[in-house]
């Protein structure tokens, strides 16, 4: 039992690590690829905090959470937070795909 539990985990660091991996490498074609446009801050920036909340909300359920697993209210408050974040990022996210016609134009005209 305590065999599986270890592989759980391992394969769900792997997992997390791979996202925050594969949210930083976006950023970071949105940043170049878009320069300093609406579009490019806003996919860039986006992709970039996710990889950071993801870090931190980790280190924080490591650390703070473990102690308060017990407590079901601030577990849920910390699930809530955490979900409102990520919605607030996807939604800034899809308002910078939502740019990326008027960056593209800006960026052809400046070439």
């Amino acid at each position: 039992m305590s065999e599986t539990f270890e592989i759980h985990q391992l394969l769900s660091n792997i997992f997390i690590i791979a996202w925050i991996i594969i949210f930083f490498i976006l950023g970071a074609l949105a940043l170049f690829r878009f320069k300093i446009s609406a579009s490019g801050l806003l996919i860039g920036g986006s992709f970039i905090l996710l990889a950071l909340k993801i870090i931190i909300f980790r280190i924080l359920d490591r650390l703070v959470m473990s102690s308060l697993r017990s407590e079901q209210e601030s577990m849920i408050i910390f699930i809530v937070v955490s979900y409102l974040i990520s919605f607030a990022l996807y939604l800034t996210l899809a308002i910078g795909i939502g740019f990326i016609p008027k960056s593209l134009r800006r960026l052809a005209h400046k070439t």
